[in-house]
């Protein structure tokens, strides 16, 4: 996996410490820090994310590879950036064998907010990789099923609430400071359960498909189009969770 092979490019330039899951003691940190390390606990008990997210858009006989930077992790862009470049040379595995990319292109670019989306109008999220959710009652449904629309949709306003809470860490976004929950609810559900496998010999829970929201305020809106730009679920450094936000009337 690419993301496993940035993790060794990264390593090579990391503190000692780091490397032992240690606070770095470079000033900057290594790259590594930010990559792999805990950064610390939010308020709820929870892990604060990671600042980077991974996505790979396939094109006739092209593959484009991104890493994310949010925030204040936009300093080490460079270094990742490197990094970046060196893992993707060196490929993937498949079947055994090592299939190395050959790069056409690397581009640097400093991340934006998301561009202002506007109309009041039913949204949908159409999902583009898995949303990874954990919980007991969907893993027990079989590969293909529709999962029922009331154990999802609290799930799925979690996910997106977490996602933005953890992200406010490292984003300067006002917005994402503000406590107040978001309010989604459906009025169209078409997702089915899938089986996705994370590693050798992992595999996760995740849902694909759409769900089309009633009307949302110019907040929530706003808070949706900053879940697409960062990914919502479990795995999203890996790329899991990304989701397309459409405008119903665009349809």
């Amino acid at each position: 996996m690419l993301r496993g092979a940035l993790g060794q490019v990264l390593a090579q330039s990391a503190s000692p410490e780091a490397l032992a899951s240690q606070p770095c003691s470079y000033n900057p940190p290594c790259c590594y820090e930010l990559f792999h390390n805990a950064q610390g606990k939010l308020d709820d008990g929870q892990e604060v994310p990671k600042p980077y997210i991974l996505r790979a858009d396939r094109k006739p006989g092209v593959i484009r590879l991104t890493l994310r930077l949010f925030g204040q992790a936009q300093a080490w862009r460079h270094g990742f950036h490197e990094g970046w470049i060196a893992a993707a040379r060196q490929g993937l595995e498949l079947d055994n064998t090592q299939v190395p990319f050959k790069i056409r292109y690397a581009r640097l670019d400093r991340d934006v907010s998301p561009a202002e989306m506007t109309g009041k109008g039913p949204v949908r999220l159409d999902f583009e990789t898995p949303l990874v959710l954990r919980s007991p009652r969907l893993e027990a449904l079989r590969a293909g099923q529709k999962p029922p629309q009331d154990v999802v949709m609290p799930l799925l306003r979690r996910a997106v609430a977490q996602r933005l809470h953890g992200m406010a860490s490292w984003q300067d976004e006002p917005l994402l400071q503000e406590p107040d929950p978001l309010d989604v609810t459906a009025m169209r559900f078409d997702m089915r359960v899938l089986r996705v496998r994370r590693g050798p010999k992992q595999w996760r829970t995740g849902l694909t498909g759409a769900v089309t929201l009633h009307p949302q305020t110019a907040r929530n809106l706003r808070l949706l189009q900053w879940a697409q730009a960062c990914h919502i679920g479990a795995d999203t450094v890996v790329g899991a969770g990304r989701f397309r936000l459409v405008p119903v009337a665009a349809l």
